[in-house]
């Protein structure tokens, strides 16, 4: 338990304990103890390659150990650029377990967002895909090295070339590994998660969330899309930036105890449906356009897809249009996650909510989150004026790494989120 905590005040911290948003446990303990519970359970499912949650927390330690064998200690900045994939979750968990944090970095992001985002975290290991989408991820990562001013390991999950090593050596089976990972796990308010938001006016920023604040986002999400250890969840959206493609379809299955799915890339709508009708999946995540592409197929009846309860979409306004043919031809519900990157999450909807509610607005406020319109000098505005919302919740990011300016910029004195 830490004092003073960034944008949030000792007595708000004590509030979210007190209610039980707040539990003072690791994302790396949680999953672990999902893990004892159901160890050959498949715990991600990727390519067809299956990990059972015993298979994944092996790795996880075996990440770890090699970590800390290669110099990675508390505090230290772990990057990957890496397509959906089983690396991305089981390098998050090796992190947290010795108290380092995972920076993802999304496939498109080429030099000039790289070097800034390299620089500003410290990094001091990438993780890529080798050569992906016909691009040579290591190539264009050794010429960022040269230029950063920290020392930098590069790792590939694919082709090698000069300077890069293959992923598989920090997977390595050690006689000590207990030994090397012992004492190393961070306390639960410290930075165990990096989510990059959108770069539509500059570089993306990063944002920094305890495993306080990160397991408190997926909880609503849980309760209002009665998500259960049997569910099986179909990974669609991206999950370069460690957010909406990420967090739901992965990461809470993961601290669930179910099944995540993961689609390795988005190319063509048909692959999705297919994943989800072979491996019945229950729960799905995916952004508009994506949605919005597999409904033709959906129209031409082409898949039997009778699992699927809900739908979750993120990111975007779903148009109604879209959410009402989902529906329809999947006959699953759509729920709608409302919130920012850096912000947490202060809305979403109910599967039980009314069509209308459901279909046509972004829900009602979660347990934790307090809400207000204000108009342009910040003063609260009465009921039904237009104005900027402001939220305040316990999933909110500890702010921006490296940028107190922006900060300061963005979150009120007070830790309202504008």
């Amino acid at each position: 338990m830490i004092d003073n905590l960034p944008l949030t005040s000792n007595s708000l911290a004590k509030s979210y304990r007190e209610r039980g948003f707040w539990k003072d446990i690791t994302i790396a303990e949680q999953f672990f103890s999902m893990a004892e519970t159901y160890r050959e359970k498949p715990a991600l499912i990727c390519a067809d390659n299956i990990f059972t949650y015993a298979q994944l927390a092996t790795q996880v330690k075996c990440l770890a150990a090699n970590l800390v064998c290669v110099g990675i200690e508390a505090g230290d900045v772990v990057a990957g650029q890496l397509p959906n994939s089983v690396e991305g979750p089981s390098l998050h968990l090796a992190c947290n377990l010795i108290g380092a944090i995972y920076m993802p970095l999304h496939d498109s992001w080429r030099e000039h967002e790289l070097s800034q985002l390299l620089a500003l975290a410290k990094a001091k290991i990438v993780v890529c895909a080798g050569i992906y989408k016909d691009f040579d991820y290591g190539k264009m990562l050794k010429s960022i090295k040269s230029e950063l001013d920290q020392p930098l390991s590069l790792y590939s999950t694919g082709a090698l070339q000069n300077g890069v090593e293959p992923f598989s050596v920090l997977l390595e089976t050690k006689d000590n590994i207990q030994e090397l990972i012992s004492g190393r796990l961070p306390d639960a308010d410290l930075p165990a998660a990096l989510m990059l938001s959108g770069g539509t006016t500059s570089v993306s920023k990063i944002s920094r969330f305890s495993s306080n604040n990160i397991l408190a986002m997926i909880e609503p999400a849980a309760k209002t899309s009665r998500f259960a250890p049997s569910d099986v969840t179909a990974a669609i959206a991206p999950a370069g930036t460690g957010a909406t493609g990420y967090l739901y379809p992965i990461f809470m299955a993961l601290m669930k105890g179910a099944t995540a799915v993961i689609l390795p890339f988005w190319k063509d709508p048909r692959e999705a449906l297919r994943m989800i009708e072979e491996y019945q999946c229950t729960y799905a995540v995916a952004i508009p356009t994506q949605l919005n592409k597999m409904i033709p197929f959906l129209e031409e009846g082409l898949y039997s897809i009778s699992s699927l309860r809900c739908f979750a979409n993120a990111g975007a306004p779903l148009p109604l249009e879209t959410a009402v043919k989902i529906e329809r031809y999947l006959n699953c519900r759509v729920q709608s996650i409302y919130g920012a990157t850096d912000g947490g999450v202060p809305t979403m909807t109910d599967i039980e909510d009314s069509d209308e509610k459901r279909l046509q607005s972004v829900g009602r406020p979660v347990d934790y989150a307090e809400l207000k319109i204000c108009d342009e000098q910040g003063k609260p505005l009465a009921s039904g004026e237009k104005g900027e919302i402001l939220w305040r919740c316990a999933d909110k990011s500890w702010g921006y790494l490296g940028d107190d300016i922006q900060t300061q910029l963005t979150f009120t004195e007070d830790g309202f989120y504008k």
